[in-house]
């Protein structure tokens, strides 16, 4: 026998080393974050005497989730889109007309105002959902 080894009541040999673990960890996810982020989970992790990894497992398990923050319907997000496909399309017609020299000062201020106005659209369309 092997000075290492032990022989268990059962009379098993016992080679040593750190028991196994009834269920293994061995699924990863990532967390994408800011360094202050990582320098603040890191400093609280430290604080609860206990890994980053592990603190965020338990907060991801156990922890609560504000979901105070609303989504916007279906209508504002399909009306958003619409508003951006044509602030999209004035500015392919700005950018034909200025390649072409036909950008006049008067147009330019035209298409400015416009998309002035469609971004005070969705604006408003955020601002009443939200």
């Amino acid at each position: 026998m092997k000075q290492n080894e032990k022989i268990t009541m059962s009379g098993a040999k016992n080679k040593g080393g750190r028991p196994r673990v009834p269920i293994k960890k061995n699924k990863v996810i990532s967390v994408k974050c800011t360094a202050t982020d990582k320098m603040t989970i890191r400093g609280k992790a430290r604080a609860a005497q206990t890994t980053a990894s592990e603190l965020l497992l338990k907060l991801g398990l156990e922890g609560k989730i504000d979901r105070s923050k609303s989504t916007l319907p279906a209508d504002a997000n399909k009306l958003i889109s619409i508003v951006n496909n044509i602030a999209n399309n004035i500015n392919q017609i700005a950018k034909k007309l200025h390649q072409t020299g036909q950008l006049t000062s008067y147009w330019k201020e035209q298409l400015e105002f416009h998309l002035g106005e469609l971004k005070k659209i969705e604006l408003t369309i955020n601002s009443y959902f939200l």
